[in-house]
């Protein structure tokens, strides 16, 4: 006899109620073990990612340090260099992601040495646009993300692959957590493609 069962067979001394209320209990408590457990066989690959090692906006770009001009170089000098690369790189994003996200801390490099050399207005307009690029990245970076684990929970390898590829792109040598996650669902999911084919 279940649990269940024994509930309601009782012994005829408990109020009708109170086998309702523990029924119903029961039935609550069975239920949360069921999501716990289904939880549990979900947080392998199932998720591009634990809360964990979902990454910042921060991981991604990294931490602005301001100008780096070298002994005897003039700060208007290298704000110029550096503005220059920022926008050699941004052109070549399209093809190289994470030229992109170089190009934005170059252009914030560009615009500390600009506020160091005294040009203020050209130092914030460079500003605005560095935070501009950034955003634009970093949207383009969640929207794959997001992306990703939707063809997953859906079944579809195919757009998967495609998206982890895109965020890898991007992602580009930080590494770390959700790097070494972007590797694992990789291999998993081509994994996947390769077994399909063969059916």
């Amino acid at each position: 006899m279940t649990d269940i069962q024994a509930i309601n067979a009782g012994d005829g001394s408990a109020p009708e109620g109170s086998k309702s209320r523990t029924l119903i209990l029961a039935l609550v408590a069975a239920g949360a073990v069921g999501a716990l457990l289904f939880s549990f066989a979900n947080d392998g690959v199932g998720h591009i990612e634990s809360p964990s090692t979902r990454p910042t906006e921060q991981d991604l770009f990294g931490t602005v340090t301001g100008c780096h001009a070298k002994p005897g170089e003039a700060p208007a000098e290298r704000a110029r260099t550096s503005e220059q690369a920022a926008f050699a790189k941004k052109e070549r994003a399209p093809f190289e992601p994470s030229d992109g996200i170089e190009a934005v801390g170059l252009l914030s490099e560009a615009a500390a040495c600009l506020e160091n050399a005294g040009v203020a207005a050209r130092s914030q307009a460079l500003r605005m646009q560095a935070v501009e690029w950034r955003t634009e990245i970093w949207r383009s970076f969640q929207a794959h993300l997001l992306r990703s684990e939707l063809a997953r929970e859906n079944g579809q390898p195919e757009e998967e692959l495609s998206e982890l590829r895109a965020l890898k792109a991007l992602w580009g040598k930080n590494g770390g957590a959700f790097g070494e996650r972007l590797r694992v669902l990789e291999v998993d999911t081509e994994a996947k493609l390769s077994k399909s084919s063969k059916k």
